[in-house]
């Protein structure tokens, strides 16, 4: 490959403030293992209390937490967010179509060691509650779909 200088028009290093703060990041990362042990149990919490009530995280290896919602359509998902956020304070992304299959909405956490057994106890019972107001049918496992 030839070299083209309109090609990198909008090639860019990272700013060097950017570099050493991960730097530092990671420094402070190896030096507190503990920090790594504590978002692990606290992801492994979540993620077991979440299944325990049906919701399919499908088959995350990582502390980011998938929960495979069949909602129906966009409008209900967002419902489910504003739910979610303003009436239990439970930050969730959403992802839909085309990204999952119609019909699903994917919501994901991320779990941090700062997050405390309270936390994820009230996240848990949140997602609860919305199942059983939303009468959710969690007996589909949309992780699964198009694999």
């Amino acid at each position: 490959i030839r070299y083209n200088a309109r090609s990198n028009v909008f090639a860019k290093a990272l700013p060097m403030v950017y570099v050493d703060v991960v730097a530092k990041s990671l420094q402070y990362l190896r030096s507190h293992p503990e920090l790594r042990e504590r978002m692990w149990q606290v992801a492994k919490r979540l993620q077991n209390g979440l299944t325990s009530l049906g919701f399919d995280i499908g088959d995350t290896q990582s502390p980011v937490t998938p929960v495979y919602v069949p909602a129906g359509d966009e409008r209900i998902g967002q419902e489910m967010i504003r739910t979610l956020r303003e009436e239990h304070g439970i930050f969730v992304s959403g992802v839909a179509y085309p990204v999952v299959p119609r019909g699903v909405i994917l919501f994901r956490m991320i779990p941090t060691a700062l997050h405390s057994d309270e936390d994820v106890d009230r996240t848990v019972a949140a997602f609860g509650k919305l199942r059983d107001a939303m009468k959710l049918d969690l007996s589909l496992k949309p992780s699964q779909v198009n694999r």
